[in-house]
């Protein structure tokens, strides 16, 4: 059975490839009367064979209102086609060679059937579903393509999309050493919490706070008035900085700098008149 449809299509190219998407299907369901004429040609009192012959053009009206018409005699054509070709068989002699084997085509009761030798057997699928699909795709490609009964229009054939595409595989290195140092970091801060005889210098700003520090500040961070472990003083240690102030000291502190990397204000410069 030979069935015409209209196929809506959505098409796309990425990376280089072209793919269309079918997304309606539209078939001729009208009845009417019988368009084939089959009649017997005889010259005198031999047959010589019956003919049969499509009478009206196949016409579809698609979901957008255009008309899409095949001619009568192109669908005669195409079904002598599947006419010659089925019902077709393989035979052999005397051997299971299938190189050997003879295609059998044209069996016609009125005339004497064909044979061709073929390289290979063209039905011999593993799934004769695909096989009838593809070949339906390959015929409606060969009348899209038909020079002489396709109109072209003009007009924007296509859209340029950007589209972001993450491949993680990529990512995997950098993301994996980021968890690798987050989980350093807080493993790192649950031991020295948890440790009993760890300075502060490591684990907090006041080492960079004591040199960054004026000197006038510094002497009130490092007085040894106060008294307390320095773990004890630094956590109420605050060091802020004003704007047109300066720098503001609340708390106290029991340590000082080591003298190897003290650092003392240079004197400023005086303006001579």
């Amino acid at each position: 059975m030979h069935l015409w449809c209209v196929k809506t299509m959505q098409s796309m190219v990425f990376e280089g490839a072209y793919t269309e998407n079918v997304t309606d299907t539209v078939f001729n369901k009208t009845l009417g009367r019988d368009p084939w004429i089959t009649f017997v040609e005889k010259d005198g009192n031999e047959t010589l064979g019956m003919f049969y012959e499509y009478t009206e053009s196949v016409t579809i009206v698609g979901n957008s209102g255009f008309d899409y018409t095949i001619s009568n005699e192109t669908h005669t054509n195409i079904l002598s086609i599947f006419d010659d070709v089925f019902p077709s068989t393989y035979t052999v002699t005397n051997t299971t060679d299938m190189k050997q084997a003879e295609l059998r085509f044209q069996q016609y009761k009125t005339a004497g059937y064909r044979s061709r030798n073929e390289d290979y057997n063209p039905f011999l699928y593993d799934n004769i579903t695909s096989h009838l699909n593809n070949m339906a795709s390959d015929l409606t490609n060969i009348v899209r393509s038909a020079k002489s009964s396709i109109e072209m229009i003009p007009g924007p054939a296509s859209d340029l999309v950007s589209v972001v595409e993450v491949r993680w595989e990529w990512l995997s290195l950098p993301i994996g050493l980021l968890i690798f140092s987050f989980v350093f970091l807080v493993a790192t801060i649950i031991r020295s919490s948890m440790a009993q005889d760890v300075g502060v210098w490591k684990t907090s700003a006041i080492a960079t706070l004591l040199y960054g520090l004026p000197d006038d500040v510094r002497e009130k961070v490092t007085s040894a008035k106060d008294k307390g472990t320095p773990r004890a003083n630094a956590k109420r240690t605050k060091v802020k900085w004003l704007p047109g102030v300066g720098w503001r000291l609340s708390g106290a502190s029991a340590f000082s700098p080591s003298p190897l990397r003290s650092r003392h204000t240079p004197p400023r410069a005086k303006w001579k008149e």
